[in-house]
């Protein structure tokens, strides 16, 4: 029987800080929620497909302390996570989610609020979703970021069965590793971890989607 797929790609790259990433500056009069910068199903995806905390920041001297806000999205992991009763920020200031995100649905306030963005830190984990269910891995284009080490690939969750594994070193020279022509199985979803000191500027991976 032929092995027949339908294979696509997704890149995953560490980011830098923005803070207008999910929505910029917003003044709202009572409870409600914020108007994101993608209204799409998926919501707002973090670029770079790896996972980090939200900011939201007093854009001016305004505070908006007296309210909480609640944030929705998804985690490294796939899943609907959330973090709730986020005190606001004080005039000129930032207050960040201490739960990482790869995508945020909705950001919701308690009360009104006055001169407010929300957006991301720099890339804070190296983790994030290849594909959420059954996959299998078919290749990759890896371009090492000079740090040695290994990106691996658990099946299951961000702390899962470890199922491939890729060794970059300090020459930069981009990496297309030979993977078997049926691909490397991942039953519960495959999930990439970078490292702690991003190991690669970017990686493309081709998974059955």
């Amino acid at each position: 029987m032929p092995n027949v797929s339908a294979v696509k790609s997704k890149t995953f790259a560490a980011v830098s800080a923005d803070t207008t990433a999910v929505c910029a500056n917003q003044s709202n009069t009572g409870s409600g929620s914020m108007t994101l910068t993608d209204t799409g199903a998926a919501g707002v995806l973090v670029p770079g497909n790896l996972g980090t905390t939200v900011t939201i920041i007093s854009t001016t001297g305004t505070t908006n302390s007296g309210i909480t806000f609640d944030v929705t999205g998804m985690d490294i992991n796939g899943d609907s996570a959330s973090q709730t009763g986020i005190t606001g920020p004080a005039g000129s200031a930032t207050v960040t989610t201490t739960q990482v995100f790869v995508s945020v649905t909705s950001i919701t306030h308690s009360g009104t609020c006055t001169d407010v963005s929300c957006g991301i830190t720099a890339t804070t984990t190296g983790t994030g979703v290849v594909f959420a269910g059954r996959t299998r891995i078919r290749g990759m284009h890896v371009v090492p970021s000079g740090q040695e080490g290994i990106i691996d690939f658990k099946d299951g969750s961000s702390s899962g069965t470890k199922t491939l594994e890729i060794g970059v070193y300090t020459d930069q020279t981009p990496v297309d590793p030979y993977i078997p022509d049926n691909g490397v199985l991942f039953k519960a979803g495959a999930y990439v971890n970078l490292g702690a000191t991003d190991l690669a500027d970017n990686v493309t991976v081709f998974y059955d989607g």
